[in-house]
């Protein structure tokens, strides 16, 4: 059952992330770089706006309009289909994608090693932020307290109702919400690609270089292993 749950989460978050704002900006006149980082960010962007409305309008019944967002979204993948061959046919956007899948593998992997949190309060930090998930998902009374002595509105709610989105279509598990929160963090990864042009790399802009510092780096990796704010 996890293992379907997991699958189906992956390709929600791989559908619902890029199709949507995808379809908006595929007949820029961009770059294949632009059009891929402006379609997640886009497709974010209304992902949080769809689900805030959700919470907002729809106490019963939500998790049927989650459900309606996601299939908006594969509608909208399937018409803008041929756009997106086009788009996987650049070489940097494929080493982009490549680089991004290995920091995704190798997030989760860490994860996976992590038996329990100690130190510095990670492990509060995460449950603070699976709970403000739970919240908008099981749509928790108002006063009801977050870990950590914090008020709900201490927190930007962009990542937990990301978050509460996609959990409603599979299960509120906590392994779930991290391999939701990685995919969601090392997103950062693809405008940091769409950057190194900027850094007088134009002419041969390097992606492995960018995938090592990712990895390998403790100040990113403790960004990309934080929940995101």
């Amino acid at each position: 059952m996890l293992v379907f749950q997991l699958g189906l989460l992956l390709c929600l978050l791989l559908v619902c992330s890029l199709a949507p704002g995808f379809y908006c900006v595929r007949k820029l006149p961009w770059s294949p770089m632009e059009k891929l980082s402006g379609g997640v960010g886009l497709s974010l962007v209304l992902l949080y706006l769809a689900s805030w409305g959700i919470y907002c309008f729809i106490p019963r019944g939500a998790g049927g309009a989650f459900v309606a967002v996601s299939l908006i979204s594969v509608l909208l993948a399937i018409l803008a289909r041929q756009d997106l061959a086009r788009l996987l046919r650049s070489f940097r956007v494929r080493r982009a994608v490549w680089g991004y899948a290995f920091l995704l593998l190798w997030t989760v992997v860490i994860l996976a090693m992590i038996r329990n949190y100690s130190g510095l309060d990670w492990g509060g930090d995460w449950l603070e932020h699976f709970q403000r998930s739970l919240f908008f998902l099981h749509r928790f009374p108002t006063d009801t307290p977050i870990l950590g002595g914090y008020e709900l509105p201490a927190r930007p709610p962009m990542m937990n109702l990301l978050a509460a989105f996609f959990l409603a279509q599979t299960q509120d598990r906590f392994d779930l919400f991290q391999v939701a929160s990685a995919f969601l963090n090392v997103l950062l990864f693809l405008p940091c690609c769409l950057m190194l042009p900027a850094l007088g790399l134009a002419r041969r802009p390097r992606t492995l270089p960018l995938v090592a510092l990712f990895a390998f780096s403790p100040v990113v990796m403790v960004v990309k292993m934080s929940v995101m704010r």
